[in-house]
């Protein structure tokens, strides 16, 4: 009896070279976490260069933004929204007074759904920025309470949030609650320069440095950022070694101070 050739099943076998061509083509996006697991890290957190555990269907970081507000708060139904936006545009003080903050839940969500696209998250994670975020909503929605370097950096983070949800031909309506947060950081801008240095101080001026970059009607941006360079040059006097949020302010104060000083 005669043996037959074997005849190669081609559909496997170009099933195989496509694989192949995709774990080379994935081998820079394998990294290991601390026990040498191997993992592929998330598009996000490739995007963003931040440290990821590759778990599926959403890494760690993913999951701490997604599970704290609900999918869709009542203020952004279509039929309450105009009333919402109204009420916000109501409260905004008049010129040398403080504006009260968004309501709770609606500077969480607003936060929640633009931190991970916004300059502030270069300099805190979402996790560590809603401490902070809370602490002020705890205290005082009114006025600074007893920090306001913490109050700046709220409200000018809120101020880059609204800014980068506003649609294009919402400016009219937008632009007033934007102005007022900005403006609720600038009021307090004097005290932060003068008070003694602290990380949060230099994390508030170069988050008010990101929202004036937003608008260019402001043109205190340069300012912002010489004042944040100043303030840490304070800070480095203390120890920071192995403070990774020292070490993040100053990478990104010192690209915006380059920036600035590359505008001729």
């Amino acid at each position: 009896m005669t043996n037959a050739p074997v005849t190669p099943d081609l559909k496997a076998s170009h099933r195989t070279r496509h694989l192949m061509a995709e774990n080379i083509q994935n081998m820079s996006e394998i990294k290991e976490d601390e026990a040498g697991k191997a993992f592929i890290a998330c598009a996000r957190c490739k995007a963003r260069k931040r440290r990821c555990d590759g778990n599926k269907p959403s890494c760690r970081g993913q999951v701490q933004i997604n599970r704290w507000i609900p999918t869709l708060p009542d203020f952004l139904i279509k039929s309450n929204f105009p009333r919402s936006l109204q009420e916000l545009k109501t409260n905004i003080a008049s010129p040398g007074r403080f504006t009260r903050l968004l309501p709770q839940h609606m500077g969480m969500r607003l936060m929640q759904n633009s931190y991970e696209d916004i300059s502030v998250s270069d300099l805190l994670d979402w996790p560590d920025f809603l401490v902070i975020l809370n602490a002020q909503y705890d205290e005082s929605c009114d006025s600074p309470g007893r920090e306001t370097a913490r109050w700046a950096l709220v409200n000018a983070a809120l101020a880059c949030a609204t800014q980068f949800k506003m649609a294009p031909g919402s400016e009219q309506d937008i632009a007033p609650i934007w102005r007022a947060l900005y403006q609720n950081a600038q009021m307090v801008l004097q005290d932060i320069v003068e008070e003694k240095a602290c990380l949060v101080s230099v994390q508030a001026l170069l988050c008010m440095a990101m929202a004036a970059d937003y608008d260019e009607q402001h043109s205190d941006h340069g300012l912002l950022v010489r004042h944040a360079v100043s303030k840490l040059k304070e800070v480095r006097g203390l120890d920071q070694r192995g403070n990774l949020e020292y070490e993040r302010a100053v990478r990104v104060a010192y690209t915006m101070y380059e920036r600035v000083h590359s505008v001729v």
